[in-house]
């Protein structure tokens, strides 16, 4: 059995002018909508909705990473 932390999806308001219920963000940055670095913690410019397959500096099984922790593990 496969154990983890479900993300909980917060609903935004649609914006004006559009129709439809608006998008969704994941509750850890409701506000602004991008990912924080799982190292330091540092905002980075990664859109929360990306893809993963789409991000730069993202680590399969740990998340995404600032440019600055990815160089860190990797050069």
């Amino acid at each position: 059995m496969k154990m983890g932390r479900k993300k909980e999806r917060i609903r935004m308001p649609a914006a004006k002018g559009r129709s439809g219920g608006g998008g969704e963000l994941p509750s850890g940055n409701p506000l602004h909508g991008y990912e924080r670095c799982v190292l330091c913690k540092k905002e980075t410019d990664i859109p929360a909705g990306l893809d993963i397959s789409q991000r730069r500096f993202y680590m399969e099984g740990a998340g995404q990473l600032c440019k600055s922790c990815y160089g860190k593990l990797y050069l």
